[in-house]
């Protein structure tokens, strides 16, 4: 008999932190890519065209990219991002999904409130716990047709150090996917090139119809960022 869906999804997610913290504890040392210290302008091109254009950050232009690819800010839907601060994302996806929809965000750090005329609701508070998770649930008054993160972790250079911290960020994703998507969701986040990524990776194809991996035009060229899109959620 098959294993009931929540129950499989907790079993995936226990087995899948197991695996990154073996890892991670596991190889030690400096990998040749994040041992080198990325040495990059902050104010770059996309800084410049965020502060002219009134965006909070840069990284807005990367969440307009990926929809200007893949068109997953629908007109209505209802949007959690993690890892909120300081609102760029949230600015273009309120802009996208407009007056019917509703987004909302979560980030240790308060996030000034938005001018906007979608429902934006913000919880300062940690992504990681479920109960947190549960309130963005409840502001959105069911559970969402799209899951955003742009969360990275602090790079030390130090191998294990890197991909115990990336495993971090790829576990708190993990763990929201069966508290907050909608069956058929979609799932978008940043991950960094290494061993941790290739575990998650590999449970996110047992979750979704698709899972894709995106390099971006607008992501610094010293940067080893990308992105995974992940479509037609199983839940």
């Amino acid at each position: 008999m098959q294993e009931p869906s929540a129950e499989r999804s907790h079993r995936l997610n226990a087995y899948l932190l197991g695996v990154l913290c073996y890892n991670c504890h596991a190889k030690k040392g400096i990998s040749p890519e994040m041992g080198k210290k990325k040495i990059y302008n902050r104010k770059d091109a996309y800084y410049r065209k965020a502060k002219k254009e009134g965006f909070r950050s840069r990284a807005a232009y990367k969440l307009k990219e990926l929809n200007s690819k893949y068109g997953f800010l629908k007109e209505g839907i209802k949007a959690l991002e993690l890892g909120c601060w300081p609102g760029g994302w949230l600015e273009v996806a309120s802009s996208a999904i407009g007056e019917k929809g509703v987004v909302v965000g979560i980030d240790l750090k308060e996030v000034e409130p938005l001018n906007s005329n979608c429902a934006v609701f913000l919880i300062q508070g940690d992504a990681g716990e479920t109960e947190v998770l549960k309130d963005a649930v409840r502001c959105a008054g069911g559970k969402f047709h799209l899951l955003l993160s742009d969360m990275s972790p602090k790079l030390t250079g130090i191998r294990d150090v890197d991909e115990a911290n990336m495993g971090e960020v790829y576990g708190t994703v993990l763990n929201a996917i069966e508290t907050v998507l909608l069956p058929k969701g979609t799932l978008i986040f940043k991950g960094f090139k290494g061993e941790a990524y290739g575990e998650i990776a590999s449970c996110l194809k047992k979750l979704f119809n698709k899972v894709k991996r995106i390099e971006l035009d607008s992501t610094r060229k010293s940067s080893n960022e990308f992105y995974t899109y992940c479509t037609g959620y199983r839940g």
